[in-house]
This record gives structure tokens, sequence and C-alpha cells, in this order.
């Protein structure tokens, strides 16, 4: 994972209580990672990081992967 997203996943975790891992999957989604790749990575099945991912738009309040990559987008400008 770049360096710049180590702070925001940070930034994440601080302001929104994300878990590392949402706050990792979170980055990933921003970065263009799909669902279905990020599962495989992680050896986990789809319906996980799908329950995760509505864990996120919960916390931080957003609603659709737009929404979220513009988030991770401001907050690694922070």
């Amino acid at each position: 994972m770049h360096h710049l997203a180590l702070g925001i996943l940070s930034r994440q975790e601080h302001l929104y209580g994300l878990t590392h891992a949402e706050a990792e999957l979170t980055v990933l989604l921003a970065q263009g990672e799909n669902l279905a790749a990020i599962a495989s990575a992680r050896g986990v099945k789809l319906d996980t990081v799908r329950t995760k991912l509505r864990t996120v738009f919960k916390k931080t309040g957003t609603h659709w992967l737009g929404e979220l990559a513009c988030l991770a987008g401001m907050l690694g400008n922070g």
C-alpha cells in the first residue's frame, strides 16, 4: 500500500471510528480495487467484504462508492 495511504488509514480510524480493516478497505476501493479482488486477496468471501463495506458506509455517513472515494481523497489531502 502506498505510503500516503497509511496516513489516510489513520485519519479514517480516528475520525470515523473505523477498524484498521475497514479503513484499509476504503483506501483499496478509492484506489480502484473491486470488491471481488479485495475478497480474493484477503482470502475471504465476497459477502464478508460487502458486509464490511455496509459498516463503513454507516460509520462514514456515505451511501455509495463514489462518496467514499471522495472522502478518502479529501482525507489524503489533509
